[in-house]
């Protein structure tokens, strides 16, 4: 089997039944696009012509886009296996940094310790036998992603050609 990382997080349970919401955007693994040579250029001419500019001089360096966190999927639907695995948490024996300190973890290149002390990609970081994951910890779960082009359009909203 093959399988890719979406998020690792430390989360406080309590006794009895939790529901843990996350939003994609929270992930420190993904960031926001960087801003396009176009939009660029248009904050240029705008500022050039006197209109007041936002620019975001802190744009994250490391991260993978927030477009790409899910498969394209298709309309019919494409169905996934999602793993979840709770694992009890292990505080990272470095923590230091050489990025600003409004990053709270560290970043692939940043030379900080990841999230826990888990080896990157625990407990898939290594060769299993097929039923190694049959464990109360962890949770295979059918999910479908639907590809739906009216919230999927490059032609929408400020990115239109």
């Amino acid at each position: 089997m093959n399988f890719i990382e979406l998020d690792n997080f430390k989360y406080t349970l309590k006794a009895g039944s939790n529901v843990i919401e996350k939003s994609s955007s929270d992930s420190y693994w993904f960031i926001p696009d960087k801003t396009s040579m176009r939009d660029m250029i248009r904050k240029l001419t705008d500022a050039l012509q006197g209109t007041a500019v936002d620019i975001d001089a802190f744009e994250a360096f490391y991260g993978f886009p927030n477009r790409l966190v899910l498969p394209i999927g298709r309309p019919e639907g494409f169905t996934f296996q999602l793993l979840v695995c709770l694992n009890p948490y292990k505080t990272p024996t470095v923590q230091t940094t050489q990025q600003p300190t409004t990053y709270y973890f560290g970043r692939v290149g940043t030379g900080m310790n990841y999230v826990d002390n888990y080896a990157f990609g625990f407990p898939l970081d290594r060769i299993m036998e097929d039923d190694a994951l049959n464990v109360p910890n962890c949770m295979f779960k059918d999910v479908t992603i639907y590809h739906k082009e009216d919230i999927n359009s490059s032609a929408s909203g400020d990115n239109a050609v």
